[in-house]
């Protein structure tokens, strides 16, 4: 079971051995300024657009992964997504990055 109820970094990918998603996993995330960053300060979920996992969304629903891609109006990878807690202590998300872009953006 995944849970996504701790805003944080998730990043989409529907097969690290996709040609679209490659790159991310295969170069960004292998600098240790990035993957270091992301450690300190985020919750790094990678999730499976087809994928069948449990996961539990912010709302403490749990559904399998790809339906709560779904719900999140989230169509191909990789996706990026930043959440953070708004004042009332609710999930909001802040960043979404669809598509691939190389190391120097992440920094």
């Amino acid at each position: 079971m995944v849970y996504i109820n701790n805003p944080g970094f998730i990043n989409l990918s529907l097969n690290w051995r996709m040609m679209s998603t490659r790159p991310l996993t295969k170069v960004n995330f292998k600098r240790s300024e990035i993957t270091d960053y992301l450690g300190k300060h985020a919750l790094v979920l990678q999730l499976d657009l087809w994928g069948a996992r449990e996961v539990v969304g912010f709302d403490s629903e749990a559904m399998e992964e790809r339906d709560w891609i779904q719900s999140q109006g989230i169509h191909f990878t990789p996706t990026t997504l930043i959440y953070t807690r708004n004042a009332e202590g609710a999930a909001k998300e802040v960043f979404r990055l669809p598509g691939y872009l190389k190391p120097f953006h992440y920094l």
